[in-house]
């Protein structure tokens, strides 16, 4: 294979920029833009030039691969039947609008030996990247990521939307096992949560701390991430990184009583120096295009797996979940008679 034949299911914002990268790619060939609101497709297509379809079963036997940016309630019912016809998928997050769906989609995949990688596009981030190696055994995270309300993904709730990146993120950074996880939300516009936050704690002690919210005034994609020898600050808007080191003195506990009077004044400089991590600008989502084209073609292993986003699906149905129990216990009790 000198080049790969590809679709992209979906003219939304996504799709969009999907098929502005493929074209830009001698690797690929974009075969066409599939889409059933015409508008939508013929805008695309007559912008960047590649042919568009009302439906996927047009281009039967033409493709080697597609890539879904449908929105995520359509995720499984488009997927089985194309990994049954032995195409490699790279689907958008969440890989589904459940566990059930992504299980089926993740089997179906293995069996017919198909590529099935998963957009959690902040795994390409170079905010993450960058820092990704000197993060080993994290004990604490905190996550904000907020928006403003696009109209865009309302199949589903603030958790699928936003928090699921951040989610990838976590359980990307610990093997340990989960052992507990609480959780509240609020919708405002519905009919899904569009505000929620969520607690998880690990075996191994380390705990997350995730918000996230799609009605915000304010725009903000941060994280923090402690570690027994200081802590870094992401910024994945910008990105950027800014990372503080606890000095020896400060982690061997010799501070003097007569030095903490002077700490005002030293201690960002002395004891916890900050510094600011250069960063190489980089294109994510073409990142995530070319390491699909290199499995494909290469057999190369995925950043992110169905499996993974399978788990990681699982683990955000769970504080969906605890959403749901604690909305219902704050409900109150209707007075009898």
């Amino acid at each position: 294979m000198t080049q790969i034949n590809i679709a992209v299911i979906g003219a939304g914002h996504l799709g969009r920029i999907h098929t502005r990268l493929l074209t830009e790619q001698s690797v690929y060939n974009v075969v066409g833009v599939v889409d059933p609101v015409y508008e939508a497709r013929q805008q695309i297509a007559g912008d960047l030039g590649v042919p568009a379809f009302s439906d996927i079963d047009q281009l039967q036997g033409h493709l080697d691969a597609a890539i879904i940016a449908a929105p995520t309630h359509l995720h499984h019912e488009i997927a089985i039947p194309l990994l049954q016809q032995s195409l490699h998928l790279f689907v958008e997050k969440p890989i589904a609008a459940n566990v059930e769906q992504a299980t089926a989609m993740v089997r179906a995949a293995q069996v017919h030996k198909r590529t099935l990688q998963v957009g959690h596009v902040e795994r390409f981030n170079p905010a993450f990247t960058t820092i990704r190696g000197s993060l080993a055994d994290p004990k604490y995270l905190e996550a904000v990521r907020t928006s403003g309300f696009t109209g865009r993904s309302t199949d589903i709730g603030v958790v699928l939307d936003l928090m699921i990146h951040d989610l990838d993120i976590v359980l990307n950074l610990t093997r340990s096992q989960l052992i507990r996880i609480d959780a509240i939300g609020m919708t405002l516009i519905g009919p899904h949560e569009d505000m929620a936050q969520a607690r998880l704690q690990f075996a191994d002690g380390f705990v997350a701390n995730l918000s996230a919210s799609r009605t915000s005034y304010q725009a903000q994609r941060t994280m923090r991430i402690f570690t027994g020898t200081g802590f870094v600050s992401l910024d994945f808007t910008a990105p950027s990184v800014t990372r503080v080191t606890a000095s020896p003195q400060l982690l061997n506990g010799n501070i003097k009583p007569e030095q903490i009077g002077s700490l005002k004044e030293t201690l960002f400089e002395d004891l916890l120096p900050i510094e600011e991590i250069e960063i190489e600008s980089t294109n994510a989502i073409l990142l995530e295009q070319q390491q699909f084209a290199r499995a494909i073609m290469h057999d190369e292993p995925v950043e992110v797996p169905g499996w993974q986003a399978r788990n990681t699906m699982a683990v955000a149905e769970q504080i969906l979940q605890k959403i749901e129990s604690h909305q219902n216990s704050a409900r109150p009790l209707r007075k009898a008679g």
